[in-house]
């Protein structure tokens, strides 16, 4: 349980750093520019809609508001994918709309590809995909379905 809760809390510090990146894109239309405005001054503030030190209340505006305006704010915007790159190291996150689930799993991939993305748990109507890209098939599959994502925009 420890381990689900940290690598929960990653994943919200990771995409937290993309929406801040995201924000800088001046191809960012208004409307996401303006969520993810509020969604990172509301993470960076240290006034909240419900204080801290009413019990149980007090955590839930973290424990939920703050991921449904990350969510809010990764719908809004028309997103490839999330990169992370370190040394010798290179992790990616794909979301894919449950609607275009069946015509991911119908391109040319590996079947290990395939079996992560439909194990991957759904977040409302999108599953993040998360691959570490390690060997040269595993780019080849990120680039089918980034190729894939930009046909449909």
């Amino acid at each position: 349980m420890f381990d689900s809760l940290k690598s929960k809390a990653m994943r919200l510090k990771r995409e937290i750093a993309a929406l801040y990146y995201a924000y800088q894109n001046p191809k960012l239309p208004l409307l996401p520019r303006l969520v993810i405005l509020f969604t990172l001054g509301y993470c960076l503030s240290p006034i909240d809609l419900i204080p801290d030190f009413i019990p149980v209340l007090g955590y839930l505006d973290d424990l939920i508001i703050l991921p449904a305006l990350i969510t809010l704010s990764l719908k809004l915007m028309t997103t490839i994918m999330w990169i992370s790159a370190w040394k010798g190291y290179v992790q990616t996150t794909v979301y894919i709309h449950e609607k275009y689930l069946n015509d991911i799993c119908a391109l040319n991939l590996n079947k290990d590809t395939i079996e992560k993305i439909v194990n991957t748990k759904n977040i409302g109507k999108l599953k993040p995909c998360t691959f570490d890209i390690i060997l040269m098939k595993d780019l080849e599959d990120l680039i089918r379905i980034a190729e894939y994502k930009l046909s449909i925009l």
